[in-house]
């Protein structure tokens, strides 16, 4: 990193290249910012037996030292500021408003009103969930991941 000299750095995972990117900026006393996309602790304790307390714990300990962790909502913020985490701040999605904009709906000829899912299809989004609500009308998934082709399935 010291060759490239990058003006600012943002941690964007806890995994490998984080922690060696986090020991780093640590002894070279570099600034940095992190954020944290997903309750990642869920994640893992649906598919391992971790608790949570532990899984929030090295989390802590992993974005403490950041000026800033970076987080989508401000329920996010609110969750990990109970559980512990501070220096918070909203990090909008940043949608071009230009590019993405409402157009006429006649393409989407389904049953209204349509209720819509757009993300990652991933089991702690709870995705079945949404689609076992009992709404009049269409519901729509868009997005994939890992839970993809079992939604599909079912």
């Amino acid at each position: 990193m010291e060759p490239f000299s990058p003006d600012a750095i943002h941690l964007a995972t806890e995994g490998p290249l984080g922690l060696a990117v986090r020991a780093h900026c640590l002894r070279q006393g570099r600034p940095f910012t992190t954020s944290y996309p997903t309750r990642f602790p869920e994640y893992v304790r649906l598919r391992a037996p971790i608790p949570l307390d532990g899984s929030y714990a090295f989390l802590r300990w992993f974005h403490q030292p950041a000026a800033c962790t970076m987080v989508a909502t401000r329920s996010m913020q609110e969750a990990l500021r109970q559980r512990g985490f501070d220096r918070l701040a909203t990090w909008s999605r940043g949608v071009d408003t230009a590019a993405f904009r409402p157009h006429p709906k006649h393409f989407l000829s389904d049953e209204r009103p349509i209720s819509m899912y757009v993300g990652r299809v991933a089991v702690e989004k709870n995705v079945r969930d949404f689609l076992d609500l009992a709404l009049p009308g269409t519901k729509y998934v868009v997005g994939d991941g890992p839970a993809m082709a079992e939604l599909q399935r079912r």
